[in-house]
């Protein structure tokens, strides 16, 4: 019988041993898991305020498009129109005909435009230039008609 007690106690150790063990790792690895969080809290927080920052250049940068686009010509407001009403990239002739303007005008206009903060992409395709207004301020120039567009002359050039 006594025998048998030893036995159950070193059994029982064993196991006590092993659950210390298996407690051990589970802490460590608790730690490490909080220890990720709160790299990650830090990191969102981190995002929040870059998220902060930049809505604030977009409202800046929104504020000073408008301001700046106030003052396109009508010819401006034309080749803007040609481009914009295309999602594919044309050329100055192409936007010439679309317009009624020479190419010279064209290319001043698209000169000028760029001059106030629109982002135009220029793209050589066989040594011509390609023009096409930039996707994302294509998106936001219909959600907030930055440029001060009537829908009017947006259906005009449609």
């Amino acid at each position: 019988m006594i025998q048998m007690e030893s036995k159950i106690k070193t059994a029982f150790k064993a196991i006590k041993s092993e659950f210390d063990e298996h407690l051990a790792c589970i802490n460590e690895n608790t730690q490490e898991i909080q220890s990720f969080n709160d790299h990650f809290s830090d990191i969102h927080s981190k995002l929040e305020k870059l998220n902060e920052r930049i809505d604030e250049l977009f409202l800046m940068f929104e504020k000073q498009i408008k301001q700046q686009a106030s003052f396109l010509s009508s010819e401006e407001k034309q080749v803007f129109l040609a481009l914009y009403a295309t999602e594919k990239p044309v050329c100055y002739l192409d936007i010439s005909k679309r317009t009624e303007l020479s190419e010279a005008a064209v290319q001043y206009a698209i000169g000028n435009l760029i001059a106030k903060g629109v982002p135009i992409l220029k793209r050589y395709i066989n040594n011509r230039v390609f023009l096409v207004v930039e996707s994302q301020f294509r998106e936001l120039q219909a959600k907030l008609d930055v440029l001060n567009i009537n829908q009017k002359q947006l259906a005009e050039f449609a």
